[in-house]
């Protein structure tokens, strides 16, 4: 087995083929992120509670709920908001959770059931569980005409192209923001109802009281039974008018007779959006995990071209982010490093280990990085920054265990002995040693691996990478390189040549070689001196500045407008108007989207949103001409 790949040549192309064929496989159908998918812990419960003020909120609802929640060993925080007319309470789970769904599941439950202990003109409490996460494409609708926007319509074409969104093979949620909801709007006039002896108490009484949307009762008929329901729902304005206030033998009178009855938009709304100072409404997608974001990218803006010739004069669709152009441009960067990496690594091999040496070694690399992407689809890793960076770092780590078996096996040939006794040889000699390293650098990078909580998930899959390379870098050691080195070592030994054995330079293999021998006599100075350089890189590490990660290299940033508790989203809308006029202004911003009343579609995997009907909040989301001006 040792000699395997060297007495049977054609097994071994074979076996190159193999990895070839795995890793580009891998390269192609492995899901591409910009970032790792993190598990999600956060779930927010928004509860309205319309005409109630904060303290009213705070003690009917919002603690109810909170009771009710506190019940759950897996909650890491609960962190409420009451404010006038609703309330907020974020849910962040522990950071052991791994498995979040049954637990929002148990604690949905736990919400609908203590929904029938809140006040009765309290709306239902709705847990939302799918905010972790970034939207793969967000669109806005802008009304462009000369008229004011009719918010009607473009509601219309956001529900249109949310539809069409969904249909989209391998889309997980799709999401309409800033989209305001319907009223019907009744006018009473009042001398017409004082001469019918009527109040508006009793126009109220007679509309609460119209419109039948529970069953009637039901009939039984033996073998079957049916429900007995009035058609009587309000379906249209015109239903709604002939609700009858005063009955007699002429028709008597309806509110028709003394109401004006028009459907419009809510008012105030809930949300209002902005996009590049415009009129709009943002409709956000987002795919699977398990999907190559180019490909869903692709299939998404053929549906939305398609949509965008459709769309009327003066509504215009606008492309506000798009994660493919970031995931590509981004891997496309690390991809471009890694070529880099691998022509630098060739070029140091070939200068200093001569052609022979650096065409084994520089073959093993790729094959590395090949049977790394392909244990991927094992491992449950995506493609995505983390895991190519990971790649990126274990470059320095790859070529260890090929040079230490090549440079065995050419300088036995060289001695004389036979090609496939010096391969059996070597393979034998190195394979624990070389087994125990890989071992001990694995080991090192364990501990990021089983890092709990959102930090772990994220920075996890480089350390994942490492090892994969690290392993894959010793099974090509043991079996691919063997027999290259066999194959390609000289049996004589060659004249001494730069191109065959390298750059020498003797004065720096003299000064190496005294230092070991000044190393071997004095074993205690040698320790103290090594201690040195670790001791200086924890004292100079106290003189940095600590930061997670480094700013992201992106052309967009976010901004949180906070006005007074008292505002109105109107109020909140006018201070961010004028922001906006501001902020288009500066040379170099391209795009401003505000969303007033609430979070803006979440478009990078740290924004975690929660400000769910709050009118005195709202963010926009800036997009610049480059990461350097941002």
């Amino acid at each position: 087995m040792k000699t395997l790949f060297l007495d049977y040549p054609r097994l071994l192309v074979l076996a190159i083929g193999v990895l070839i064929a795995a890793g580009v496989g891998s390269l192609l159908t492995t899901p591409r992120l910009e970032d790792p998918r993190i598990t999600n812990r956060n779930a927010i419960v928004v509860t309205p509670y319309p005409g109630a003020d904060a303290e009213r909120v705070e003690a009917l609802v919002t603690e109810p709920i909170e009771d009710a929640l506190r019940g759950q060993a897996a909650i890491k925080t609960i962190t409420s908001t009451s404010r006038a007319g609703v309330s907020v309470i974020n849910i962040e789970l522990q950071d052991a959770v791994t498995d979040a769904a049954p637990i929002f599941s148990e604690l949905r439950d736990d919400v609908n059931a203590v929904a029938s202990r809140l006040p009765p003109d309290a709306g239902t409490p709705e847990l939302d569980d799918d905010r972790g996460y970034a939207y793969t494409y967000i669109g806005g609708l802008r009304w462009t005409g000369d008229t004011p926007p009719n918010y009607r319509v473009l509601k219309r074409f956001a529900e249109d192209l949310q539809d069409r969104l969904r249909n989209v093979g391998g889309t997980d949620i799709v999401r309409v923001y800033g989209a305001p909801g319907e009223q019907i709007d009744v006018t009473i006039d009042l001398e017409t109802i004082a001469t019918a002896n009527l109040s508006l108490a009793d126009v109220a009484n007679a509309l609460a009281t119209a419109d039948a949307k529970a069953s009637a009762g039901s009939l039984d008929g033996g073998a079957t039974g049916l429900t007995v329901e009035v058609d009587g729902q309000f379906r249209s304005t015109d239903r709604i008018g002939r609700i009858p206030l005063v009955a007699d033998e002429t028709g008597g009178m309806r509110l028709a007779d003394v109401a004006t009855i028009t459907r419009s938009t809510q008012d105030p709304p809930t949300m209002i959006a902005r996009i590049n100072g415009l009129p709009g409404i943002a409709v956000g997608s987002r795919q699977l995990p398990n999907l190559r974001v180019d490909v869903w990218a692709a299939n998404t803006r053929a549906v939305v071209e398609e949509f965008r010739a459709e769309l009327p004069q003066g509504i215009e669709l606008q492309t506000l982010f798009d994660q493919s152009t970031y995931t590509e441009t981004r891997l496309s960067e690390l991809a471009g490093n890694l070529k880099i990496g691998l022509m630098i690594v060739f070029v140091v091999l070939l200068i200093t280990m001569g052609w022979r040496s650096a065409i084994i070694v520089g073959a093993a690399l790729p094959l590395t990085a090949l049977m790394a992407l392909a244990s991927f689809q094992i491992l449950g890793v995506q493609i995505h920054q983390m895991s190519v960076t990971g790649i990126i770092v274990a470059l320095g780590l790859m070529v260890d265990n090929a040079i230490v078996m090549s440079n065995g096996i050419r300088a036995d040939v060289q001695d004389g002995m036979d090609r496939r006794d010096a391969v059996a040889r070597n393979v034998g000699r190195f394979a624990i040693p070389l087994l125990a390293s890989t071992i001990t650098t694995v080991i090192a990078f364990m501990p990021i691996v089983l890092m709990p909580g959102p930090a772990g998930e994220f920075v996890g899959p480089i350390s994942l990478a490492v090892i994969s390379s690290l392993i894959s870098s010793y099974a090509i050691a043991m079996t691919i390189v063997p027999a290259l080195a066999g194959l390609l070592s000289p049996k004589d030994t060659p004249a001494p040549s730069r191109w065959k054995h390298g750059v020498v330079i003797p004065s720096l293999t003299n000064g190496f070689a005294w230092t070991l021998d000044q190393s071997l006599r004095r074993p205690v100075v040698s320790i103290m001196a090594a201690f040195c350089l670790p001791v200086l890189g924890f004292i100079g590490a106290t003189t940095l500045s600590e930061q997670f990660f480094p700013p992201a290299d992106r052309d967009q940033f976010h901004i949180e407008l906070f006005t007074p508790q008292q505002s109105s989203i109107y109020g909140t809308k006018a201070v961010a108007d004028a922001l906006d006029q501001e902020l288009r202004a500066i040379d170099g911003i391209l795009e401003t989207s505000w969303f007033v009343g609430g979070s803006a579609p979440t478009f990078y995997y740290n924004l975690m949103g929660g400000q769910d009907r709050n009118p005195s909040y709202a963010q926009a989301m800036i997009t610049t001409d480059g990461w350097e001006r941002t």
